[in-house]
């Protein structure tokens, strides 16, 4: 219990086999991986990413100053086990999360969840995503019965590399006032997530 990586100053991970966690043995608490500093990145290569379960509780992942984790195939995030995206990017293409709303950034850092296309990523009790923070991607996020809040001072934009089409599931979403759409068009002539970002 307590074990951790952190991943910094430009360090690199890439993940292989049948996939990654953190603290999925029975009775780990705390451990973690922190990703920090601009350039740092943990590629999970279209793995699946698990951390604690049942019998374990309060490991974590961080990411923060520009730490980038990508392609995750699947989260999967056990009950008192959590995920801090204070600031850098989390690229995931599915899974659930439960413990309490989802908060995309700390107000202060910029930090990006992006949606990876894939099965869908649903956070049941709610997604915030904060001043300076940014939803992208495409395929579907879901903030379950609390729904999406979009803060002032958000951003949201379909598309990864080039346009997209991004569904928000749930049931509801919030827009504050002051939140930027980005909407990135190629080809007016083509349909709509081909040739213009669509939500």
């Amino acid at each position: 219990s307590g074990s951790g990586l952190t991943i910094a100053t430009t360090g690199k991970v890439y993940s292989a086999g049948n996939g990654s966690s953190i603290g999925n043995l029975t009775g780990a608490t705390g451990d973690y991986v922190v990703v920090t500093d601009a350039g740092s990145l943990w590629d999970l290569a279209n793995l699946n990413l698990t951390i604690g379960m049942v019998t374990s509780i309060t490991n974590y992942l961080t990411i923060t100053q520009s730490g980038t984790v990508d392609n995750v195939a699947m989260l999967v995030v056990a009950t008192n086990n959590f995920v801090n995206l204070l600031g850098g990017t989390l690229g995931v293409a599915g899974g659930t999360y439960s413990n309490g709303p989802f908060v995309v950034g700390d107000g202060v850092q910029s930090a990006t969840l992006k949606s990876l296309a894939g099965p869908a990523m649903n956070f049941l009790t709610g997604l915030l995503i904060t001043n300076n923070a940014t939803l992208c991607g495409a395929g579907t996020v879901g903030g379950g019965s609390l729904g999406v809040t979009l803060t002032n001072g958000a951003i949201v934009t379909p598309g990864v590399n080039g346009a997209g089409s991004l569904t928000i599931g749930g049931s509801n979403l919030m827009w504050a006032s002051g939140v930027v759409y980005r909407c990135e068009i190629t080809n007016l002539f083509l349909p709509p997530g081909v040739g213009w970002d669509v939500l």
